[in-house]
């Protein structure tokens, strides 16, 4: 052999390159690495908005994202969140007895919807805020619990990623009701199965359940297992069983929220 030729295979080989020895294909780079630029990916190709997430989870941006969706959607309904808070206020106060100057003081301190300082949409806007962080978290850490005892070793920042991805559509389902809130000027708006039976009592159980299974929280469903199984590394029973333990998880709490709120208004 020359000394040219030794030359040449001494070379490294060209990583672009074709290798015809191998009966696969070279693996794509994954489309997106985390963050916000993840998020489009979630309305046509969840599995690659959650494929880049391992290197380098990024979770800061998509909760931002998720804080400004629900501070508009609070924004966008006060009004008729306002009202429908004094008429529950008047309610419950009565069941437990209340006197009726305790509940005039008591609706007097509330802020008049036809007269919203900055400082009334502050203080209404700033509660929904925080409590959506403290969800986030909250919910991050649930998952990354049930992820552990599903046999997976995920960081805690891939689950904030994960989480804070997969929490976008129900972000956008807050949205999307606050404005046919804001529309039909009712709080008792369903973006569920209930939708199709205009007749049904809003309180009733029936009501309820159907509202459990609106197209935002199944969703987030899908986009759960999908994310557990391709960032977790997964199979597709175990992504589905994280996915399903959380999603029965936030539908007790909110079944819960809303037997409360029959109750209060009477029903």
């Amino acid at each position: 052999m020359s000394s040219d030729d030794r030359r040449t295979e001494a070379l490294p080989a060209d990583p672009g390159a074709a290798r015809p020895d191998s009966g696969t294909p070279e693996p794509s780079e994954p489309v997106a690495a985390g963050g916000l630029g993840a998020v489009p990916l979630l309305f046509t190709r969840p599995a690659e908005a959650f494929a880049g997430l391992r290197p380098r989870p990024k979770w800061i941006g998509v909760l931002g994202l998720i804080v400004v969706l629900v501070a508009l959607s609070t924004w966008i309904q006060l009004a008729q969140q306002l009202e429908f808070g004094a008429e529950i206020t008047i309610r419950t106060m009565e069941r437990f007895g209340a006197p009726e100057d305790a509940i005039e003081e008591t609706l007097a301190s509330l802020p008049d919807p036809d007269s919203l300082t900055i400082g009334d949409i502050a203080g209404q806007v700033a509660p929904a805020v925080i409590t959506i962080v403290v969800v986030f978290f909250v919910g991050t850490a649930v998952l990354h619990l049930v992820a552990k005892i599903a046999g997976a070793d995920p960081g805690f920042r891939l689950s904030l990623t994960v989480y804070a991805l997969a929490f976008v559509p129900l972000a956008l389902g807050v949205l999307v009701k606050s404005l046919l809130v804001r529309a039909s000027d009712t709080m008792e708006v369903t973006l569920g199965p209930g939708i199709l039976f205009p007749g049904l009592d809003y309180n009733s159980l029936p009501a309820i359940l159907l509202d459990l299974l609106d197209v935002f929280s199944l969703w987030n469903l899908v986009l759960l297992a999908v994310g557990a199984r391709v960032a977790y590394r997964v199979s597709s029973t175990a992504g589905w069983g994280i996915s399903g333990t959380l999603w029965v998880l936030r539908s007790l709490l909110v079944f819960g929220g809303r037997m409360f709120g029959a109750w209060a208004a009477g029903s």
